[in-house]
């Protein structure tokens, strides 16, 4: 087995956690920041999202962010997952390795079986000038925003809301 970090440095000079995943799972990876689902995320959670064959995974920024997500991360738990709320069990089914035990309580995870539909991608713009876009995707009922980069705005090495959309909606089980 060939394990990958998802985690690491992002191009703006900011961490995100560790996590390890088998490079053979790995799909892509950007920097996004989630907000709008439900009346918790009035504000956003920035980090990592790394999409896998089965799941997608935000990994959160380490400092400030990192204590936020563990906060929040019963309640996500058992949003996000449902009936796949047993997370040590659920992240071994989906071929993610996590670097320690306290790992689980400090990461979000969407397994694609979960999706309600497929995910669809908005452009953003402000007086015209077009920059960022929204991934959002649908679980248990509850749509999740994430905000990252357009088509030919994503840093190199990293992929756009439109691949991201594109990659989900081929890998989800229908």
């Amino acid at each position: 087995m060939n394990l990958m970090n998802m985690g690491g440095p992002m191009p703006d000079g900011s961490r995100a956690q560790d996590f390890w995943v088998d490079v053979s799972d790995f799909v892509c990876a950007s920097g996004a920041e989630l907000s709008q689902a439900s009346s918790l995320f009035k504000w956003g959670v920035s980090g990592k999202l790394c999409l896998t064959k089965t799941s997608l995974v935000m990994l959160p920024y380490e400092g400030v962010m990192l204590e936020i997500v563990k906060k929040l991360a019963s309640h996500l738990r058992n949003t996000i997952l449902g009936p796949y709320a047993d997370m040590a069990e659920a992240l071994e089914k989906l071929g993610l390795y996590p670097k320690g035990p306290a790992v689980l309580d400090k990461l979000m995870v969407w397994p694609l079986v979960a999706l309600d539909e497929d995910a669809q991608s908005k452009e953003l713009s402000f007086l015209g000038i077009r920059g960022g876009a929204q991934l959002i995707i649908k679980v248990n009922g509850e749509a999740y925003y994430f905000n990252m980069a357009t088509q030919g705005r994503a840093a190199a090495g990293f992929a756009c809301a439109q691949e991201f959309r594109d990659h989900i909606n081929r890998l989800r089980p229908r």
